[in-house]
This record gives C-alpha cells, structure tokens and sequence, in this order.
C-alpha cells in the first residue's frame, strides 16, 4: 500500500516536473530557431552590401586627373566655348587655272601646209601657228574682183547715157545694185583669205596639238589648244558659312603641293550661286607674285589659307609683307574687327566668365 502511494507520489513529481521544463523547454527552442530563420536574411544584406561596395561607383577628387580625358587637357569652361566659336584661319583646296586659254579651230575647210610649233612651244602674241593652202580661194577672190570691176564699168556707162537721157532711170538704178553686189561678194571671198592663215591671239604656249601637216581639215575642226601661262588665278571651293566674312578683297596664303611655295593672293569674285548639296560656293583669287618670279603652271593644286580681315584691317595692315607673308589672328584679333565672325562673341563672355 506504501508502495503504491509512493509510486503515486512519484508520478505526480515527475509531471509538476515535466510541466515546469516543457515551458522554459519551449522558450529555448523558440529563441533557438529564431536565429537560424534570421541567419539567411542577414547573410542576403551582407552579401548585397558587399556587392554594392564592390560596385557602387567611387567618389572622385575633382583635383584629381579624368582618365577619359588626354593628359594635360583643359577643361575649363572658357576652353570650351572657345572650341565652339568659330575659328579665326580657315583652309581650302584649290587649283591654278589660266586666265586666259583657247582652243583654235579652223574656219575653212582646206589642207594644212604650215603648222611650225610643237607641244610645249612657247609663242608671242601675233605668231603664225597655223597655214592653209587657199589658192582656190584666192582665185575665186580674184574673180570676185573682176567682176566688180566689169561691173563698175558698166554703172560709168550707163550714167554718161542718162546725160543724154538715153538709158532709163530704173536700168541706171539696177547696174548700180548689181555693182553694191558684186563688191559684196568680193569683200566675202576676200575675209576667207584672212583665215587661211591662223595668228596668236595672245602670248602663250602650246599644250596639245590636234592637227598635223598637210592633213586636211573640215570646218570649225579643232586645231591647237594653247594657253597663257603669265596670268593665272586660283579656283578654290569653300563652306557657303565663310559668308558671314569672305568677300572681295580678303586675302589669303597659298601654298602649292607640287612646288611646296607659299604665295600671297586675294579674293577677287565669288560665284553667285551656293551648292544646296554641299553647302559649298565657288571662289576665284588672283597671286600676287612679280612676273616670272612664281613657278606655277595651269593644274597645279594647293590648300589656300585665310585669315578673318575685314576691309578697315587690310587698310591699316597696308600691302603683303616683302617676305610673302601674311598677318594671322595673333596680330590682328578678330575682336578688333567691326565685322566679328559668327560666334566670336560668346567666346569672348566664356572668357570673361573664365
């Protein structure tokens, strides 16, 4: 019976003591896996703010150099709106043409018996260049005389009757028409022996030859292609935007690809049209060089230089320089100028700015 109540008794210790552990058994347990459902989290932010800092971009010195920029660039602000001003030299290709070429063809249909100048022949101005044999035109001219000749004869004989009012008035009137005719035909056969030989219109030389001796031509054929070396000028292509300042007068610098010389030059006209394609105009300049001191020939190419002038600046710049020179924006800034190139005024409140 003891037994049994000890028994009894001890049951009931061991379940006041189960019921005291199981709580505290519980808040453990609990506290135990919080940590466990919160580690993946934690682990996610530190892993993302490791990324992050990995990279998240850098904080950069402003003192310190842009490796995306050259080394020892300037990046001021005056810097660049200087770039975007418009410059103060511009450049442009051109070309040397003559002022003054030809090509001769023939006015008669006949047989060449002279032709004395070669490719390359220099010539001054009235020098035969080409003959033709003419004597059938000659002869028809001498006819062509005669009759006019036969003819004024007869007007002499017909006035000397109308004094004895043996002619009619209307025969007198007709014999002098027949004889204004036949002068006229003379005159023609006449001009035709002027063409039978071919003169130098100017001094020059000869650059091809399209004919031969004793080949015989028809009219209007193409004979000598000649051309005067002493007087050329510059044909040069530039944007339609120099406008704003190019005109006559402006000077440039131009130097020759083939020679390697610089030569002074002005503007002297522009064409009246601008290329809507290209943005383009066509420009003509003279060279100011001393006669036979340039070796420039017809063809030659070369990159012409100019400089913003305006017409007061040219006036107190005076003639070229005996060197062959020129002044540049160093000596004459264009901020000077009344006529400012476009976009020189915000370069000059950038620099002030600056």
């Amino acid at each position: 019976m003891i037994s049994t109540r000890t028994s009894a008794f001890g049951l009931a210790v061991a379940a006041i003591s189960v019921s005291l552990w199981a709580p505290w058994k519980g808040g453990e347990s609990a506290h135990a896996a919080a940590p466990r459902a919160v580690a993946p989290a934690a682990s996610t932010a530190s892993s993302s703010s490791t990324w992050s800092g990995a990279h998240a971009p850098t904080p950069q010195d402003s003192s310190a150099p842009d490796a995306r920029q050259p080394a020892g660039a300037d990046t001021s602000p005056s810097t660049f709106a200087a770039s975007s001003a418009v410059p103060t030299e511009g450049t442009a290709r051109g070309v040397a043409r003559a002022v003054r070429e030809a090509t001769l063809s023939s006015r008669l249909a006949a047989r060449i018996v002279e032709m004395p100048l070669a490719e390359g022949a220099s010539f001054p101005k009235g020098a035969l260049l080409v003959k033709f044999d003419c004597e059938r035109q000659a002869a028809e001219a001498r006819a062509a005389g005669a009759a006019a000749d036969a003819q004024a004869k007869m007007v002499e004989t017909n006035v000397e009757l109308d004094k004895f009012e043996s002619i009619g008035k209307n025969d007198l009137s007709i014999s002098r028409s027949q004889l204004e005719k036949a002068r006229a035909e003379a005159d023609a056969l006449r001009a035709q022996l002027k063409d039978c030989s071919l003169y130098a219109p100017f001094a020059g030389r000869v650059v091809e030859r399209q004919a031969h001796n004793f080949e015989a031509v028809s009219a209007s054929q193409p004979l000598l292609r000649v051309v005067d070396t002493s007087e050329l000028e510059i044909e040069l292509i530039v944007p339609s935007a120099w406008l704003q300042w190019l005109g006559d007068g402006a000077g440039f610098q131009f130097r020759i690809d083939e020679s390697g010389q610089t030569l002074t030059g002005a503007v002297t006209r522009l064409m009246p049209t601008v290329d809507p394609v290209s943005k383009t105009i066509k420009v003509f300049g003279r060279l100011r060089t001393a006669k036979g001191a340039s070796t420039v020939l017809p063809g030659m190419s070369g990159t012409a230089q100019f400089a913003h002038f305006t017409a007061a600046d040219q006036a107190s710049a005076g003639a070229a320089p005996a060197s062959g020179g020129m002044a540049t924006s160093a000596s004459k800034p264009p901020a000077q100028s009344s006529r400012a190139p476009h976009g020189a005024q915000p370069k000059r409140m950038a620099a002030k700015s600056g």
